[in-house]
């Protein structure tokens, strides 16, 4: 994941620093075919997982103040992209604890965006809403048998329109991914 991470800094790097005069610029990535920004699947093991990126719980919403004020990052294309914060419901229906499965966005290109915890993406800044967003964030890392657990990504630097699919995985399990659903 870091590779492709450095590979679309550098091409982003490369796009806006066309020589003296050039009018080269970046293709605009258009959403996928029905984009929703609602993913829903099973990583296998008989566990469920949805996510929303128009959630507007009071958790989401405090962690959308939270991030807007961290400067937002460039899309391609040159604009500016906030933070796309989503909403992770997961249903345990097997018989044993499982973690929290890992999260990677999925372009339509193939290029994958890292699904960041949101406590990881808030970090460990001290402002007020900060310690807002990060108090109310859940502390869990197993989900038990039979039960389910609410928490919280955030994608940096690509709305969450421009996601194809999700991929996941739960533990040491294999890959699944979440398909784009209609609301």
């Amino acid at each position: 994941m870091g590779r492709g991470l450095a590979a679309a800094a550098l091409a982003a790097v490369l796009a806006v620093s066309a020589c003296g005069g050039s009018r080269v610029s970046a293709p605009q990535q258009r959403p996928p075919p029905g984009a929703s920004g609602y993913f829903v699947g099973s990583g296998g093991g008989g566990v469920g997982v949805s996510v929303d990126f128009a959630g507007f719980d009071a958790t989401a919403l405090a962690i959308r103040r939270a991030l807007e004020r961290v400067p937002a990052r460039s899309r391609p294309g040159g604009t500016a992209a906030l933070p796309s914060v989503g909403v992770v419901s997961i249903v345990n229906d097997s018989g044993a604890w499982q973690p929290v499965p890992v999260l990677v966005g999925v372009l339509g290109d193939g290029r994958a965006v890292p699904l960041a915890p949101a406590r990881r993406a808030i970090g460990d800044r001290d402002d007020a809403p900060a310690r807002l967003a990060r108090a109310m964030l859940p502390l869990a890392s197993l989900i038990p048998p039979g039960g389910s657990l609410m928490t919280y990504v955030v994608a940096a630097g690509v709305a969450a329109d421009q996601l194809a699919t999700i991929r996941i995985r739960v533990g040491a399990g294999s890959p699944a991914t979440l398909r784009p659903q209609q609301r």
